[in-house]
């Protein structure tokens, strides 16, 4: 089963990407003359700092699909004919993640002449969200693109999970799904936006929602957060460890 966003967001895709888009200018450009490539080798992919604090890093890009880690059912050496058994970050008890479980992002292994994430204050387990086609998932950075025969300098950014490519509505086949542009990213930074355990989506919605919420206050004040939905008029027991909803107008 794959995991979904835990928590209510407190503002929609369309109110972040509203938010972020004026600050997506050459002005704000890490890389304004060097621009990088999608995943797929192709296109121009420039890296915004926002002038926030802590300051958070935005890119529009690919969705290319990282199946590394554990062998599953959907991730392993027989369905992706790139599949490695690692992660360059790993669980808490030592193992590799989990591609089809865990919502990731990657980004391009340090050092990095371009955008290297070790000198930008930014952490493996790092919190961040991922925005498609007006939906979005928070998510850790849960591993590195190496620098491989086609970019040998790591110059390519643009991948996410298996878990993270299902959950935004992206075919996650590692052989041949993926989206070749529109995916937003956004990375925030420091070790207070760190999730610990690394594996834990539930650690990953609340730090990456705090971290959210500070960004949006003081890029746009005047954005008025989406309220939470009210109760339902269901009546909720419990039984066990089960909840079960019952319906009053049919009262089953």
């Amino acid at each position: 089963m794959i995991p979904t966003t835990a928590i209510a967001a407190t503002y929609t895709p369309t109110q972040i990407m509203s938010a972020i888009q004026p600050y997506m200018i050459p002005s704000n450009a890490i890389n304004p003359s060097n621009p990088m490539q999608t995943s797929y080798g192709e296109g121009q992919v420039y890296i915004y700092k926002l002038p926030t604090n802590p300051v958070a890093y935005v890119y529009t890009s690919s969705g290319a699909i990282d199946c590394d880690g554990q062998a599953t059912t959907h991730c392993n050496s027989n369905t992706d004919p790139y599949y490695q058994g690692q992660t360059s970050f790993t669980q808490s008890d030592g193992r590799p993640l989990n591609a089809e479980l865990l919502p990731w992002y990657v980004l391009p292994e340090t050092p990095n002449p371009i955008f290297d994430y070790a000198t930008r204050n930014i952490y493996g387990g790092e919190a961040g969200v991922v925005l498609y086609n007006d939906k979005m998932e928070f998510g850790v950075f849960g591993d590195e693109r190496g620098r491989d025969g086609g970019n040998s300098a790591g110059l390519a950014i643009g991948e996410i999970s298996y878990a993270m490519a299902s959950a935004l509505g992206i075919d996650p086949d590692p052989a041949y799904g993926g989206i070749e542009s529109g995916v937003t990213y956004i990375v925030f930074t420091t070790e207070d936006n760190v999730v610990v355990p690394i594996e834990s989506h539930t650690a990953a919605d609340t730090k990456g929602q705090s971290a959210l919420d500070k960004m949006m206050t003081q890029l746009n004040p005047a954005v008025t957060p989406t309220p939470t939905p009210a109760p339902t008029t269901n009546l909720l027991k419990t039984r066990g460890l089960k909840v079960v909803v019952q319906d009053l107008t049919t009262g089953g």
